[in-house]
C-alpha cells in the first residue's frame, strides 16, 4: 500500500489488531470493551471498505473460534462480537450503506464499460515464488522508481513456519487453540488469494472483484504471521537450557524480523507542487496523470466518452471560482454565486434552450429553475447535466443534495451514536460504583511457555538503531547503496553511457549474456536526466539483428514494477529504472544479437537521436548491448501451436519438397516500388538433420504472369538446415527487393507455389523534367548527381531554421538505401548543426529511384542557440547508414549566421 501513496489503507491495517484485541478483550469485560471494540471498528470502516470487510469477518471467525464447549455459554460468549459489529455498522451506516447502494450507479457495474477499468486482477497476483522475495537491488536515495515488492517479512515468514509445530505443541486453553488454529488458517487461505494460484476463483468468483486488488490479502496474511511468528518466538525461547541462551534465542529471532524490513525505510517521495493553484490541482487530474483511481472505474456508469481534459482548464488558471454552466451566444448571465457542490444563475434567455452544465451526472444532483424543481437529461456519450429551460429571466439553482437514502442513514447514524453515548455513560457510573469481576481470566496465548527474557529485547531495541544509523546509513551493503555518482552506475552488467539529444543518458542495463531461443528473460535499464527536462519522455528496447530486424515480441514490464515519473519532475544526479520482461520470438536463430534502446517526446512521438552509439538501421535506437541465442532444448507440438502462440500472422502448416512451413507473415502497409518486403518463414525442423534445400520466392500480378522471382535457402544464412535440432521451430527474416520500376496495385506472392497472400506496392510519381530550384549544379555524388538546390534563409540568428530543398537526380539504380547528409561547418571543417535522413523526408529511399529522374529532397537545419556569427559552410552529400561510407559531398552555399 505504502508505494501506492494508499494512505486509508495502511491507516486501516494498523487499526485491525486493535480491533481485533478489543473485540477479544470484550469477551472478559463487557460493555466497556464492547464500546471501545465497536468504535475502533466504526473507524477501521470509514478509513478503508476493503480492510474493514477483512476485520468484521476476522471478528466473527475469532469469536465462533474461541466459543467455549458448554452450548448454555455460546451467546454469552459470541453476544459481545455481534453486539460491537452490529453498534459499528450503524454508527457508519451514512458511511458505507449509500456506497454499497449506489455502487451500481458507476462504471464498475457495467458488464463491459467504455472507459478502462482499474484494475486488472490478473495485473496484481503474486506469484507464490515472490511472496518471500526480498528487493532486486539496494535502496538509493538517488532512484526515482524502486520496485514495488509485495511480500512478507522473511524473517517473520521464517518464525511463522516456527509457528507452526508451536501450535501444534500448544498446552493452552482449547478456545485459545482454536482461535491460534484459525489464525493458520487464515494466513493460508489469504496467501492463496493473494497469489496467481487462485488465479481460476478470481477470474470466476465474482464477489471477489470487489476486494479489487489480491495483494490486500497480504494485510491479514501479514498479520497472522506476525502472530504465529511470536508464538514461534516465544516456543524458540523455551530450548533455551539458561536465561544467556533464552536471550539470544528471543534476540536473533527479532534481529532477522527487523532486518528484513529495513529495506522498505528508505521511500522515495514524488515531488509535490509547492504552492499547489486551482490550476495545478486540475492538471494533474487530467486523464493521463491519474495516478491511483486512474482509470475511471468509479465515474458515473452514464460516461460513454471522456469529455476534452482542457475545457475548463483555462477558467482553473484564472484563480476564480469555475463556472461550469454553459450558455448559448444569445443568452446573458446577469448574476453568479458558486459554492462546493452548489451554483446560483441570475440570467436572462432569449429563446428555448438546452443548457449543459459541465459536470458529471450522478444521483443526488438537482436543478431548480425559479425554485422549481426541472428533470435531468444525461448528455451522451460524457454524461454531463443537461436540462431545458423556457425564455425569459430565471433564477437557476444547480445543487448536490442528499439523497433519501442517504438522509434516512445518517439519521440512523445519529441514533446509533445517541445510543453508544448513552451506553458509555452508563458504564462509566457503573464502574466507578463497583468494578465488576471479570468472566474469566485472561489468557496467554502461549499457555505455559516461560516469559520472553526482557534483557534480551531491550538489548535488541538499543542495538538496532545504532546498526542502522551507524553501518547502514553510512557504508553501502545490500540494504542501501548509493551505486549513481551523476554520470555512471555501479554494477551493471551492460554499462554504457549514451546521451540522447543532450536531454538523456542511458546508464547501461542488467540483462542474462545468454538465452536460449523463444525462452523470456528480463531486463532492467537506466536512465538520467542531464538536465531539466520540459517535456515527457518515453523509453523502448528491443533486441535486433545487424539488419535491424527485431527478434522479440512486444515487451512487457515485470511483475511490481514502478513507474517512473514523469520526465518533467527529473532532476539531473536523479536515476530511474526501465524494466522490462522480454520473451524472443519462437524460433529465433542462434547467434549474437545486439539489445537497442530509444527515447521518444510521449506528446509528440519524435525520437531522440542517441549519439555515438546509433544503430545503422535506424538512427533513432541505440546499440547498448549484445545478447548471445542458443538454440532451443526442447521439441515443440506443433498441432499445440497457432498464430498467437507461433508469432505469425496466418499459421498454415505446409509441407514442401525437404522442409515445413508452418506459418508466415506478410507487411499490412503499401511497400514502396523498389524498396525491400518483409517477409516471416516459421519452419519446422524435420526429425533428421537435412541437408540444405531451396525455395522461390515469385510476384505475380492479376494475370498470373511472374513480376520478379528470387530463389532462397532454406533457413537464416547463419543457421543452415544441417543445424537444425530436430523438431524445433526455426524462423527467417528475409528482405527482397522488388523491382523499382514496379507499378502501383496488389500482387500476389508464391512461395514455390503456394500463395501466402497479397503485396501491396505503391510506386511514387516519378518526374523526368528538371524542378525548378533557385540554384543549379552539376556534381556527381556517387549513384546521383546533385542538378540543384534551394537554400532560405542565406543569412539567419542562432536559434532559427534554414531549410534546404535538393534537386537529385539518379544516374543508374542501386540496391543500397542511402541517406543524405546536410552539414553545417565552420572554418575549421567541424560540423555545427546537420540533417541526416532518407531523400524527401524519408519517402523515396534510394533503392525506388529509376535512372534519370529528379527527386526533390526537402531538409530543415536549426541553428544551435549557441552558435557564435559568422559565415558557415554548407554541404550535402549521400552515405550507406550501414557502413558510415559517404559516395561523395557537393558544397552548397555559406551561410552568414548574425
Amino acid at each position: 500500500a505504502i508505494p501506492r501513496g494508499a494512505l486509508p489503507e495502511l491507516l486501516a491495517l494498523a487499526l485491525l489488531p486493535w480491533a481485533l484485541a478489543a473485540i477479544d478483550r470484550a469477551q472478559i469485560e463487557r460493555v466497556r470493551t464492547v464500546l471501545v471494540a465497536a468504535l475502533v471498528l466504526a473507524l477501521l470502516i470509514l478509513t478503508h471498505n476493503v480492510v474493514s470487510i477483512f476485520g468484521l469477518a476476522l471478528a466473527l471467525l475469532l469469536a465462533v473460534a474461541g466459543l467455549p464447549r458448554p452450548a448454555g455459554e455460546v451467546w454469552r460468549a459470541l453476544s459481545p462480537a455481534v453486539a460491537a459489529i452490529v453498534l459499528a455498522l450503524g454508527l457508519t451506516a451514512f458511511f458505507w450503506l449509500p456506497g454499497v447502494a449506489e455502487l451500481r450507479y458507476t462504471q464498475s457495474s457495467r458488464p463491459d464499460p467504455p472507459i478502462a477499468v482499474w484494475p486488472r486482477f490478473e495485473q496484481h497476483l503474486v506469484p507464490p515464488a515472490s511472496l518471500l522475495a526480498l528487493p532486486e537491488e539496494p535502496a538509493d536515495p538517488a532512484l526515482l522508481n524502486p520496485p514495488i515488492i509485495r511480500a512478507l517479512g522473511v524473517g517473520q515468514a521464517a518464525l511463522a513456519l516456527l509457528g507452526l509445530p508451536a501450535l501444534i505443541a500448544y498446552r493452552g486453553a482449547p478456545p485459545r487453540r482454536r482461535q491460534l488454529l484459525a489464525w493458520a488458517l487464515v494466513a493460508l487461505v489469504s496467501l492463496f488469494f493473494a497469489s496467481t494460484l487462485s488465479f481460476w476463483w478470481w477470474s470466476r468468483f465474482e464477489p471477489l472483484r470487489f476486494i479489487q486488488l489480491p495483494t490486500r490479502f497480504l494485510g491479514p496474511a501479514s498479520l497472522s504471521a506476525a502472530l504465529l511468528a511470536g508464538l514461534g518466538a516465544q516456543w524458540l525461547s523455551e530450548w533455551g537450557r539458561s536465561a544467556a541462551a533464552r536471550s539470544l534465542l528471543v534476540a536473533l529471532p527479532a534481529l532477522a524480523v527487523s532486518l528484513s524490513g529495513w529495506p522498505w525505510l528508505y521511500p522515495h517521495y514524488c515531488p509535490v507542487p509547492e504552492a499547489p493553484t486551482q490550476a495545478t490541482l486540475a492538471q494533474a487530474t487530467t486523464w493521463d496523470r491519474w495516478y491511483a483511481e486512474a482509470q475511471a472505474e468509479l465515474l458515473p456508469r452514464w460516461v460513454d466518452e471522456l469529455p476534452p481534459e482542457d475545457d475548463l482548464i483555462a477558467a482553473y488558471q484564472a484563480g476564480q471560482p469555475v463556472n461550469r454552466l454553459v450558455l448559448p451566444a444569445t443568452a446573458a448571465l446577469l448574476d453568479w454565486e458558486s459554492a462546493p457542490g452548489w451554483d446560483r444563475y441570475e440570467l436572462r434567455l432569449a429563446a428555448p434552450e438546452t443548457l449543459l452544465y459541465r459536470a458529471f451526472y450522478f444521483p443526488g444532483w438537482q436543478v431548480r429553475l425559479d425554485g422549481e424543481r426541472q428533470p435531468i437529461t444525461i448528455a451522451a456519450p460524457h454524461g454531463l447535466i443537461a436540462f431545458d429551460a423556457p425564455p425569459g429571466e430565471h433564477a437557476l439553482t444547480i445543487a448536490f443534495e442528499r439523497t433519501p437514502l442517504r438522509a434516512i442513514t445518517l439519521v440512523a447514524s445519529g441514533l446509533f451514536a445517541v445510543a453508544f453515548f448513552a451506553l458509555a455513560l452508563a458504564s462509566g457510573a457503573a464502574v466507578s460504583q463497583a468494578r465488576q469481576p471479570a468472566h474469566r481470566a485472561p489468557q496467554s496465548p502461549a499457555g505455559s511457555l516461560p516469559p520472553i527474557p526482557f534483557r534480551a529485547l531491550l538489548f535488541i531495541a538499543l542495538l538496532l538503531p545504532l546498526l542502522k544509523v551507524g553501518v547502514v546509513d553510512r557504508l553501502d551493503n545490500p540494504i542501501r547503496a548509493s551505486r549513481f555518482d551523476g554520470s555512471r552506475l555501479q554494477g551493471l552488467a551492460m554499462p554504457a553511457g549514451v546521451d540522447f539529444g543532450g536531454e538523456l543518458r542511458y546508464l547501461g542495463a542488467s540483462a542474462p549474456a545468454e538465452v536460449n531461443s523463444g525462452s523470456r528473460f528480463s531486463l532492467t535499464g537506466y536512465w538520467t536526466a542531464l538536465r531539466l527536462l520540459g517535456v515527457p519522455y518515453g523509453f523502448d528496447v528491443r533486441v535486433a539483428g545487424d539488419d535491424g530486424s527485431v527478434w522479440n515480441r512486444p515487451p512487457e514490464r515485470p511483475f511490481g514494477y514502478a513507474d517512473y515519473p514523469v520526465t518533467f519532475t527529473w532532476e539531473p544526479g536523479q536515476y530511474a529504472r526501465d524494466a522490462y520482461e522480454i520473451s524472443l520470438l519462437p524460433g529465433t536463430p542462434p547467434g549474437d544479437y545486439w539489445i537497442e534502446v530509444s527515447a521518444f517526446r510521449r506528446d509528440t512521438d519524435l525520437s531522440l537521436l542517441p549519439e555515438g552509439a546509433a544503430s545503422p538501421a535506424d538512427p533513432a535506437q541505440a546499440r547498448v548491448g549484445r545478447l548471445r541465442v542458443l538454440p532451443a532444448t526442447e521439441p515443440v507440438d506443433a498441432s499445440a501451436l497457432d498464430a498467437q502462440r507461433a508469432a505469425v500472422d496466418v499459421y498454415n502448416p505446409v509441407s514442401l519438397d525437404g522442409a515445413r512451413l508452418l506459418g508466415w507473415s506478410l507487411p499490412a502497409i503499401p511497400i514502396r516500388a523498389g524498396e525491400q518486403i518483409p517477409l516471416t518463414l516459421l519452419w519446422l525442423a524435420p526429425p533428421a538433420p537435412s541437408g540444405g534445400g531451396a525455395f522461390t520466392l515469385a510476384l505475380t500480378g492479376d494475370d498470373g504472369a511472374i513480376i520478379a522471382d528470387q530463389t532462397f535457402p532454406y533457413g537464416p544464412p547463419s543457421y543452415p538446415p544441417e543445424q537444425w535440432a530436430p523438431q524445433t521451430l526455426v524462423r527467417q527474416m528475409l528482405r527482397w527487393r522488388i523491382p523499382p520500376e514496379i507499378g502501383s496495385g496488389a500482387y500476389t506472392l508464391l512461395l514455390d507455389g503456394t500463395s501466402l497472400g497479397t503485396v501491396d506496392v505503391d510506386a511514387p510519381e516519378r518526374t523526368f523534367a528538371p524542378p525548378a530550384v533557385a540554384e543549379s549544379s552539376d556534381v556527381a555524388v556517387g549513384m546521383a548527381r546533385l542538378a540543384g538546390f534551394t537554400v532560405a534563409p542565406e543569412a539567419a540568428a542562432p536559434g532559427e531554421t534554414i531549410t534546404v530543398t535538393l534537386s537529385w537526380q539518379a544516374a543508374s539504380a542501386t540496391e543500397t538505401s542511402y541517406r543524405v547528409f546536410l552539414h553545417l561547418r565552420d572554418g575549421s571543417g567541424a560540423v555545427r548543426a546537420q540533417s541526416d535522413a532518407v531523400p524527401a523526408e524519408w519517402t523515396r529511399p534510394t533503392t525506388g529511384w529509376l535512372p534519370g529522374e529528379y527527386v526533390l529532397d526537402r531538409h530543415a537545419i536549426i541553428l544551435p542557440a549557441d552558435l557564435p556569427a559568422g559565415k558557415y559552410d554548407l554541404v550535402a552529400g549521400l552515405y550507406d547508414p550501414a557502413t558510415g561510407e559517404r559516395l561523395g559531398e557537393a558544397p552548397l552555399t555559406a551561410i552568414a549566421v548574425r
